[in-house]
């Protein structure tokens, strides 16, 4: 295609240190610069600061002698991770070449702020919080409640309007940042749980600025957190930092609250499909009923800009599918890329930002390229000033740490609707699809209130699931001050169960399990075991970590049937055993199909795995069955290279691609009986990623003479045998 080449040959052409850096910190060769779309915020970006950026840097390993090979270089490090070998810092812009080209730097990526889930209180009776107060005497006395936001400017002018109490809210060592959506926010908790005490940390400025705000309102004794935050570079299709951050606080004892997101009408997730179009085929294709269209409309308004993040189903550290992202004008000129490489370790994350920089509307078109590699899973959001997207899928837009089954995520429903029934559209919806591991979680947990008015300017009314999640952690608080003992898991599912359901009947993915009812759920708090007496002779029931229990009398054994209770005093009455032979699984796979056999539940015949690929390893997981994961280390990469290389159909292989792959076969010493020590080992497997990335290159020279998909089948065996070595050399670290 017209105006693609030189983007192609400028990403092929890019060295070991460049292929490091993110596509918005080296700069993308090939685009115009004439237009009213350019690439670019229309400021500078929050990660920019003069001459200086904030990035954050992803490691091997992270030890006193990295952390100075990274100040030699220029890294002044403000936070770091040593569990996650990451490292967040400023550095000097033309500097960061060097960093990238450190032994052990993995990638080096913008710092990325987050985004509140605001569009721009009514809230307290609509969720009958006040009814909860006044009738049960509840104020969230003695509980501690942590706000997570952009900032509180504006605390000021609250607490003297009396719409906050004069306690200093943000604990030491936490950050008050800036912003005002967080003083809205600890209005609206102060609203319904006015007696709580309010806490604040600002976790905007990065995703561990994010992580380090959780704990230390941990830390602080938070015994509830909210927060409306979304970081769009994390993992959607697997559990990143944050969501380990949410699920680790909801496991030391946080009840945990989060804004489900605004992103409806500005999500995208499909399946790649290859163009049916002569030369299109590495483009995708939106269209579903039979058509070919290879752009997703988008609009963006006078003086507007967005922000576009691709992200596909390899996991995070590990993608060798590789994708680009690109936006061209309406005469097909690529205005904007982000075209990072994936090669084995990396991120599969493409993040574009561009600009109108007329005075009228300006449609673009967004472009999904497969550059290298299988066809995956894509997921696309376009935040900021987008106005509309052509292509979009409500469905499946909840992502992040608001995807943790062990948080609570609120969506947002109008304090103006007349029947408190209709969840607002732009609200993000379920169900979350992960890939590593496959699962399926149904999100959102319940639905809150926006439309509410603060003291704050700009937030009277304040719309968004930014607004719906403040209430639900306050009724929270309520909650457990009248009893403390309750879990984060037990509040979760009382505040479900109480929901009022709304929309179709049940749990759905728009409305999640209903409408918050603050009397309800507080009412359902028990304190002793006399106010859960069911009047059932047949249950026993307790009071048990502020909920009410009733056991029965069936042992949960399906193979000696259902025990039942004769309610005049005769007891449990032993169940009739099912024929041998019935159906009892217990839920691994491994073990064969399970049946039942005397009243005893027996294991089946066990699976055998082998799927006849020497360059996979044969294994079973309990929740999955089989599972042929490829080899990794020096396997991978010896078994890829025993293949050879493919073939295209009778057309000669240019000879440099050949010496190259077969001297790359020599270095990895594949069959040798030589045990060569790690470092040496290292040293070849590197060298071989270099001779195979010079391979590459001479299928790009040779572009004239083979077929587009010839070109396309040997540029992504030889990525595939590049990365395999790089991932080789890395493991011996």
């Amino acid at each position: 295609m017209g105006g693609f080449d030189e983007l192609h040959q400028g990403k092929v052409a890019l060295d070991w240190a460049d292929e490091k850096l993110d596509s918005r910190l080296r700069g993308v060769r090939g685009l115009r610069a004439d237009g009213p779309l350019r690439a670019g915020p229309r400021k500078a970006p929050s990660w920019q600061r003069g001459g200086d950026v904030r990035v954050i840097v992803r490691l091997d390993v992270l030890d006193d002698a990295v952390r100075a090979a990274l100040a030699d270089a220029g890294l002044t490090i403000v936070r770091e991770s040593q569990q996650r070998a990451l490292v967040e810092g400023w550095a000097p812009a033309g500097g960061l070449r060097a960093i990238a080209a450190l032994d052990g730097v993995r990638s080096v990526q913008p710092a990325d702020r987050g985004q509140t889930q605001q569009i721009t209180s009514g809230g307290d009776a609509a969720s009958r919080a006040n009814l909860a107060r006044q009738m049960l005497g509840v104020t969230g006395l003695g509980v501690r409640v942590g706000v997570i936001s952009d900032g509180i400017d504006g605390f000021a002018s609250s607490r003297a309007a009396g719409e906050l109490p004069a306690d200093q809210p943000v604990p030491a060592g936490c950050s008050a940042g800036s912003g005002s959506e967080g003083t809205a926010m600890l209005e609206i908790v102060h609203d319904l749980a006015p007696d709580a005490t309010l806490l604040f940390a600002s976790g905007i400025d990065s995703p561990m600025a994010f992580v380090e705000a959780v704990q230390c309102l941990r830390n602080a004794g938070a015994n509830v957190i909210v927060d409306d935050l979304g970081f769009f570079g994390e993992p959607y299709f697997q559990d990143g930092d944050l969501a380990v951050a949410v699920r680790e606080a909801v496991q030391a004892g946080v009840s945990y609250y989060t804004a489900a997101g605004n992103s409806a009408f500005v999500h995208y997730q499909a399946p790649f499909r290859a163009s049916p179009q002569p030369n299109s085929h590495n483009f995708h294709n939106f269209s579903t009923d039979g058509g070919n269209d290879i752009k997703n409309a988008v609009s963006i308004p006078p003086g507007g800009s967005l922000l576009c993040v691709l992200q596909w189903d390899d996991e995070f550290g590990h993608a060798g599918d590789d994708y680009d992202l690109l936006l061209v004008d309406q005469k097909g000129n690529p205005m904007a890329a982000s075209n990072n490489v994936q090669n084995g370790d990396d991120d599969p994350l493409e993040i574009l930002v561009a600009r109108n920089d007329s005075a009228t509307q300006e449609v673009g078109g967004l472009m999904i390229e497969r550059s290298r590699g299988a066809a995956k899973t894509l997921e696309l959001f376009c935040v900021r000033d987008v106005e509309g997207m052509q292509y979009v899928m409500a469905g499946s837009s909840i992502f992040g740490h608001a995807a943790v089954r062990e948080a609570t995520t609120v969506t947002a429903i109008d304090t103006a609707d007349p029947g408190l029934d209709l969840v607002e559209r732009f609200s993000s919806q379920g169900p979350v699809q992960l890939a590593f591991p496959p699962e399926m979680r149904p999100k959102p947990d319940l639905a809150g209130f926006d439309g509410i008015n603060t003291s704050v300017p700009g937030f009277a009314p304040f719309f968004g699931t930014s607004a719906a999640a403040p209430h639900v952690a306050a009724v929270a608080a309520l909650m457990l001050q009248r009893n403390p003992a309750l879990t984060p898991a037990d509040v979760q599912a009382t505040l479900k169960e109480t929901a009022v359901d709304i929309g179709p009947a049940g749990f759905d993915d728009m409305a999640g399990a209903g409408r918050l009812d603050a009397l309800a759920a507080v009412r359902a708090v028990c304190v002793s075991d006399a106010e859960c007496d069911d009047g059932d002779a047949c249950t026993i029931d307790r009071c048990q970590g502020g909920r009410c229990t009733h056991a029965s009398c069936d042992d949960g054994n399906p193979c000696n049937g259902v025990e039942t209770c004769a309610p005049d005093g005769g007891g449990c009455l032993p169940g009739v055993p099912p024929p041998d032979g019935t159906p009892c699984p217990d839920g691994t796979l491994c073990n064969g199909d399970e049946t039942c056999a005397g009243g005893v539940c027996t294991p089946g015949t066990p699976p055998i795995c082998d799927d006849g690929d020497t360059c996979t390893e044969d294994t079973c997981e309990p929740q999955t069955g089989c599972q042929f994961p490829p080899l990794t280390g020096v396997a991978s990469i010896c078994c890829f290279l025993e293949r050879g290389l493919p073939d295209c159909g009778g057309s000669a292989l240019p000879r440099a691609t050949r010496v190259r792959f077969a001297k790359a076969a020599r270095l990895a010493d594949c069959g040798s009986t030589v045990a060569r020590r790690p470092q040496k080992q290292r040293v070849r497997l590197r060298a071989a990623a270099r001779v195979l990335k010079r391979a590459e290159l001479a299928v790009d020279r040779a572009r004239r003479r083979l077929s587009h998909d010839c070109i396309n089948t040997l540029q992504r065996a030889l990525g595939d045998a590049r990365q395999r070595a790089r991932a080789a050399a890395q493991a011996l670290q």
